[in-house]
Order: structure tokens, then C-alpha cells, then sequence
């Protein structure tokens, strides 16, 4: 059976006064998310929320959240620090 039905699927950003989040959404539908604080010259990422959906598993979607917001540091001339919460 042929698949009519493609998938939109984009990447928002949005900032409020320190706070950064990146939005991953398919057809609207948020999937993901990456929470970070923004600095004067850095970018903390503090929360990645993961993928309810295995289907969204292993797509490259956490790879283009990744290349968003290193775009938003390059334009915004930040340099990023990773913090990990174990």
C-alpha cells in the first residue's frame, strides 16, 4: 500500500529573555524539545526531552535540534557549554 500522506516536520526556536527552546514538531505535533539557558556568551543545555513515539526513534530529528541551536550560537556569536543531569 502506497504512503500519500508525507510528514511535515520542522524546528522552532524560541527565546524569553534567558531561556532558549528548541521545538521539534511533525505535522504540528510537538515531539521533542531541548530546553537551555542563555547567557551572556554561552548557551547551558539543561533539559532534552526525549521522543515519546519509537516510531520518531533514530531519524536524525535530535541531530537537527543539535544543528539549530549550534546555528542560533553561531549567528548570536555564543560559544556552548553541555550540562548532563544524571
Amino acid at each position: 500500500m502506497f504512503n500519500f500522506f508525507k510528514p511535515k516536520f520542522n524546528i522552532r526556536t524560541k527565546r524569553l529573555e534567558n531561556s532558549l527552546t528548541i521545538v521539534a514538531n511533525i505535522n504540528g505535533k510537538k515531539i521533542s524539545s531541548m530546553k537551555c539557558v542563555v547567557e551572556e556568551k554561552a548557551i547551558l543545555i539543561g533539559d532534552i526531552e526525549p521522543f515519546r513515539n519509537h516510531k520518531d526513534f533514530n531519524k536524525g530529528y535530535g541531530t537537527m535540534m543539535m544543528n539549530e541551536l549550534l546555528s542560533y550560537a553561531k549567528q548570536n556569536n555564543i560559544s556552548i557549554w553541555i550540562s548532563i543531569r544524571c
